[in-house]
């Protein structure tokens, strides 16, 4: 596929859309009137219904119908007498019907009616009717049991994001790693709609938001609607169990505990979730110098929370938060180039509140939302011993307090919706210190450890940084959804603002076309442009330099085009997609001097560099396959990805081509139901180590030599990786019992080239948890 060819599609959709939405509405007649009725379906924990049925009866008899939408809302136009009577029936599989009556007395043009169904399970004889996972093709949405299931077989019982196995989604570092990769974007986390950032793990190993406490996760892998920057999202929402109830629950595991809990109330509801790590206490029995990467000795506490007030039938408000600290100290086994070994200290702190008003009012729907997040970070590092000029130092310490709002408006407009919104973020504080010397400025996930070959520039430049900034972006957004000749069209325009970079006003588009094939085909097209900021968690690679090289940054801006068809079990995708503006080192040659020394400016950060994906993917999903007992999900994916810097072309180092993943389960009786995971892709790329001399080369500061360099740079590649995981689920009623052993392929795994030698995927991890219901 060429991205040229986007722009093509994009100029079909927005002409579709824009026909949409100004395609009128029906004409009033003499002695009727003519009335928008829109609402939105939910259950009981206002979890949209998506394709509820609803159907319109005017005095009595059926007049009209249509189906709800992803998010519940439904926007029907009549027209109709005054002295008429209206009625709503609506119902879904799975769910009981309900039916309301509506006043058309009510002023204005439109008629709101929200509807709440509540679950009824169907039994019959031996078949039983539950409701749908019907969603949009673009969404990937896990629910609470299957988060939960996901988890326990992993190696950290509470762990959401292990859950999620999509063809484009890699992970960085470790097999078991949560710091996701969706063809070269990091995805943004949101809770309940309000976003938290950039990969909000402990270590990189497991989400800060345990999944007892959720609901679902909504995953938007490629491509997603005005009201978000990023082209991937990955949104944690809580329950919101607006009932009378009190329960709980209970995970223990070897590398953590957990107590979740939940009351509440017909206007009220509290839930939370307290976890602690237990794997510190056990760290003496690992071997934490081999070449095997295992956990760390992980020490750390989260708190997570979560309330709701239902102020009365039109308004209300939820509010969550989480406090969350590590602790890590370690001392690793020495190498050839650190004989001694080094000392690591990492100590960090998390604090998030975030609020959300929801209203509707006769016009139209209002959500409001504000949240602070404070973060602080201390990371040091050193050799054991005194090498000299050898020597590792590291020292890096950061600050930040960001501020966030937004307003989001949807109203009907025609026989379509509108939605329009402004989202503020604002950074009061940040604050970072470093002092460094031999370091490569690469996070420990990093596919090699090799110096930058202007290392001692780097050293002579960097040795020592401090700053303090303030951020200000903002963002105005607005989508219209309409339906037209059967197909549900969608797009948006979004003003992205970044006052703090170079070039920081970005105007972006959205457009997906959706068309129902059959009983239960879908096809969905999509063209979008996206902006992020460069800046992100001060661990993560080369940010530091990013601060202190920010306002001649521009922001990195995304192209993604995407075609998804599904029928049935089965989903195929192709897509093309572009990331410009990425920062990168850069040397100015210009200030090298003759003999040799460099002038101020040689080595800085440029947004200059570029990457390019183009991939498909093949995705099946049977449950029941063969017998009843027999669930199967697999799939393989596909990606070519290059990247250029300074006109040199290169392999992008989180790529693997091929990509094949299977799960399988079996109920063996209602008790027990065992399951293995198989996944096999290609080697990530990596730069071999190059040798010692290359640090003292005449050449070496020559754009000839820079060239060389980044034409060697991911020139190798790991041998194919391979991971079996094996689980057993002993199912009691009120509590459950999971075992399981992780990589039993460990020794295929190579994942990170060293100077030493590979690094491998953790060993063969067996894991035992509990989980008992209260």
């Amino acid at each position: 596929m060429k991205l040229q060819t986007s722009r093509v599609i994009q100029g079909i959709l927005v002409f579709a859309c824009l026909l949409g939405l100004f395609g009128g509405s029906p004409a009033a007649v003499a002695g009727l009137v003519s009335r928008v009725v829109a609402g939105r379906v939910t259950d009981e924990e206002n979890i949209p219904i998506d394709g509820a049925s609803v159907s319109f009866y005017i005095n009595g008899n059926l007049f009209s119908g249509c189906p709800a939408d992803s998010s519940g809302q439904f926007c029907r136009r009549m027209t109709f007498a005054d002295s008429d009577s209206l009625t709503l029936r609506v119902s879904s599989v799975g769910y009981t019907t309900e039916s309301v009556s509506l006043s058309l007395q009510i002023p204005g043009d439109t008629i709101f009616a929200d509807l709440a169904l509540h679950a009824s399970t169907v039994e019959m004889a031996a078949v039983t009717v539950t409701p749908p996972e019907v969603q949009p093709i673009h969404e990937v949405r896990i629910d609470g049991e299957s988060l939960k299931e996901a988890a326990a077989h992993s190696i950290v019982p509470t762990n959401p994001i292990s859950a999620i196995r999509q063809p484009q989604v890699v992970r960085e570092g470790s097999n078991h790693s949560s710091k996701l990769r969706v063809n070269g974007t990091s995805p943004r986390y949101y809770i309940n709609g309000v976003e938290i950032g950039a990969n909000p793990n402990h270590y990189g190993v497991f989400s800060i938001i345990p999944a007892s406490v959720l609901n679902d996760v909504a995953f938007y892998p490629h491509g997603t609607d005005a009201g978000h920057g990023s082209a991937s999202v990955i949104d944690m929402r809580t329950a919101r169990p607006f009932r009378r109830h009190a329960n709980g629950e209970l995970n223990l595991s070897f590398v953590e505990a957990t107590g979740s809990f939940s009351v509440g109330g017909e206007r009220y509801f509290v839930l939370g979730s307290l976890r602690k790590s237990v794997l510190d206490k056990l760290v003496r029995y690992f071997d934490v110098g081999t070449e095997r990467r295992t956990l760390p000795p992980t020490n750390f506490q989260d708190v997570f929370g979560s309330s709701g007030l239902r102020l009365s039938s039109r308004h209300t408000l939820i509010v969550d938060q989480y406090h969350v600290r590590d602790f890590l100290s370690i001392t690793s086994g020495g190498t050839l180039r650190n004989p001694g070994g080094v000392n690591t200290a990492l100590h960090t702190a998390e604090h998030y509140v975030g609020a959300r008003w929801e209203s509707a009012y006769d016009r139209v729907l209002v959500n409001l939302s504000a949240a602070v997040h404070t973060s602080a970070e201390v990371y040091q590092a050193s050799t054991a011993r005194n090498l000299g000029e050898d020597e590792l130092t590291l020292d890096l310490r950061a600050r930040r307090q960001t501020n966030l709002g937004s307003v989001e408006m949807t109203a009907p407009v025609g026989d379509g919706l509108l939605t329009l919104g402004n989202q503020v973020e604002f950074t009061s504080r940040n604050n970072v210190q470093m002092r460094q010397h031999n370091w490569n400025f690469l996070s420990p996930e990093a596919n090699s450890d090799n110096l930058n070959s202007f290392q001692p520039e780097l050293n002579q430049v960097y040795g020592s940084y401090g700053g303090h900034r303030r951020y200000l972006s903002n963002a105005a957004f607005v989508t219209v959804s309409n339906s037209i000749w059967g197909m549900l069209l969608e797009t948006g325009l979004r003003g992205q603002y970044f006052d703090y970079l170079d070039n920081g006003f970005l105007v972006l588009t959205r457009n997906r076309v959706t068309v129902k094939t059959g009983q239960s085909g879908r096809l969905t097209m999509f063209v979008g442009t996206f902006a992020e900021s460069p800046v992100d968690r001060i661990l993560d690679p080369y940010q530091v330099l990013i601060h202190a090289d920010l306002n001649r940054l521009k922001p990195i801006t995304s192209r993604l085009a995407s075609v998804d068809f599904s029928v049935g079990a089965v989903k195929v995708g192709v897509f093309a997609k572009e990331i410009a503006n990425i920062p990168t080192l850069t040397p100015d040659f210009a200030r090298v001097n003759a003999d040799g020394s460099i002038e101020d400016g040689f080595i800085s950060m440029r947004s200059t560099a570029k990457q390019r994906f183009y991939g498909g993917s093949i995705d099946v999903e049977r449950d029941s396959l063969l017998s009843p007992r027999f669930d199967l999900r697999a799939f393989y994916g596909y990606t070519r990805a290059r990247k250029a810097q300074a006109g040199v072309s290169m392999p992008y180092e989180l790529n693997a081509p091929h990509r094949l993943f299977a799960d399988v389960a079996c109920r063996l009786s209602r008790v027990v139901r065992v399951g293995a995971e198989l996944g096999l892709r290609s080697g990530f790329a990596y730069t071999p180590s190059p040798d010692g001399s290359v640090f003292i080369a005449e050449s070496r500061l020559t754009s000839e030599f820079y060239e060389q360099t980044l034409t060697a740079e991911n020139s190798a590649r790991f041998p194919v990786n391979a991971t079996l995981n094996l689980h057993v689920t002993f199912d009691f009623g009120g509590a459950d019992l999971f075992l399981s052993v992780a990589n039993v392929t460990n020794r295929a795994n190579a994942m990170i080239n060293t100077s030493d030698g590979y690094i491998y995927d953790a060993g063969i991890l067996p894991s035992v948890g509990f989980r008992w219901r209260l």
